[in-house]
């Protein structure tokens, strides 16, 4: 499987955040600086991959502060 598109709402510091990755590329790099997202992004796909976070806290603290939901969405190719 690999994952095409990403789409998350009101999760952790991400009003809207929209994600394609590259069909014809096999290695996806996320480069920024401290506490801009990244690991969010990381924890985001884990989520859809498995339903729970890596991190040890409640589905609650993951909602973006002055939100009461969130939701991850993902787009993926079988092979």
């Amino acid at each position: 499987m690999k994952l095409l598109k990403l789409q998350l709402q009101n999760f952790r510091n991400y009003d809207k955040y929209n994600l394609e990755f590259d069909e014809s590329n096999n290695i996806f790099i996320l480069l920024g600086e401290n506490g801009k997202g990244k690991t969010n992004i990381l924890e985001s796909i884990f989520m859809l991959s498995t339903g729970k976070t890596f991190r040890n806290v409640d589905q609650d603290s993951m909602i973006k502060w002055g939100f009461d939901f969130f939701t991850t969405k993902g787009e993926i190719q079988e092979n």
